[in-house]
């Protein structure tokens, strides 16, 4: 017997072991019977864990691409019941069932000998995962959100960064902290190495989460762009938009940390408006289009929510009037002889290079050759 045939046999028994006693597939009108009764018993806890059980079985075992997705749709589409007075312990059997059975999948998956094979069942169950949107199962994805696969880590991190599973995390507190921290610990792993789709979502990650850890990632990743405005090797300018709206999102609640998150937006909208400013013939079009792109809508969007409305730099900048740009941005950002609105505010200085304080951002040094 084949090595993977061996896998597959064990991990069939281990199914059909650990499905309660419940050992006949599931069909799909026993599942919605559970679904719209308004209390259930044993029975009930029995056909949902079946039919979780099956169907994930099913999953593992499809080898068409469309198969997959019509398992998975057809597993989400139960997770939850119809029925108002039994949604908590239809949720509570059913996502206690995808626990276990997407935990042994996964297991059963990283024994596979070909590694185009795992790498597609990693995918498939990272999908499932996602769509089911419950911080419970987050801790079966803590390691693939370091994996090098970028395909992996993209559907990992994905998972945990869901709107749904903040507000999950959020709300049961000091109850999942511990795993917040990891969660967070290892998105502080990657942002170095992470395309702009997965740092976005970490930005919005770290703005979301209420716990302080959020906050410290949040500034990690704003720290990161900084750092490669400075060097001008940044791109993608268009990301900023996101970490600036964070930014900004942190400063809108009770943060004891609005003076570090306020630093970090004025420096990197700063940088920004004097990227463009400096930009020349440097800078293609295409890049000189997302920083306008940035800088107005963060007007919009952000200071004007701040100070009240304008649209001086949007002015500014469809008149291709520098010198009031850069007064603009002195008076919003600072200079070395005044404060400026946003530093006034949260009274805040900035720091320079060379560890010295002043109440102007660091002025984005000469042109390295790169952009």
């Amino acid at each position: 017997m084949r090595k993977e045939t061996l896998i597959a046999f064990v991990f069939a028994v281990l199914l059909i072991l650990t499905i309660s006693s419940y050992c006949k597939a599931v069909d799909l009108w026993e599942i919605e019977d559970v679904r719209n009764k308004g209390v259930l018993d044993d029975e009930d806890f029995q056909i949902i864990d079946g039919f979780v059980a099956e169907s994930v079985k099913e999953l593992v075992e499809a080898k068409d691409f469309t198969d997959m997705a019509r398992i998975r749709a057809k597993l989400l589409n139960r997770s939850s019941s119809s029925t108002s007075s039994s949604k908590a312990q239809y949720r509570k059997y059913f996502y206690k069932s995808a626990y276990n059975y997407i935990s042994a999948a996964l297991e059963w998956t990283e024994k596979l000998q070909e590694p185009d094979k795992r790498f597609i069942q990693n995918i498939n169950l990272l999908i499932l995962i996602d769509g089911l949107r419950d911080a419970q199962l987050a801790d079966l994805v803590l390691d693939k959100l370091t994996s090098s696969n970028m395909a992996i880590r993209y559907w990992a991190v994905h998972s945990v960064c869901s709107r749904e599973v903040v507000r999950q995390l959020n709300a049961s507190g000091d109850e999942s902290s511990g795993l917040t921290r990891q969660i967070i610990v290892r998105l502080e792993k990657i942002i170095e190495t992470s395309d702009y789709s997965v740092v976005a979502m970490i930005a919005r990650f770290g703005a979301g989460i209420e716990a302080a850890e959020g906050t410290g990632l949040l500034v990690r990743v704003a720290d990161m762009r900084i750092r490669q405005y400075a060097g001008w090797s940044v791109n993608n300018e268009l990301l900023d938009t996101v970490i600036l709206r964070s930014l900004y999102r942190k400063l809108s609640g009770t943060n004891p940390s609005s003076v570090v998150v306020a630093q970090r937006f004025g420096q990197l909208y700063s940088y920004i408006i004097q990227r463009y400013i400096k930009s020349d013939e440097r800078l293609s079009d295409e890049q000189k289009q997302q920083l306008i792109s940035v800088m107005v809508e963060i007007e919009s969007d952000c200071i004007s929510k701040l100070f009240g409305r304008q649209t001086r730099i949007k002015r500014a900048i469809e008149n291709k009037d520098f010198e009031n740009l850069i007064k603009e941005h002195n008076q919003l950002l600072g200079d070395s002889e005044r404060q400026g609105k946003l530093g006034a505010k949260f009274n805040f200085m900035y720091r320079q290079a060379d560890g010295s304080e002043s109440t102007r951002p660091m002025v984005l040094p000469p042109f390295s050759g790169r952009s």
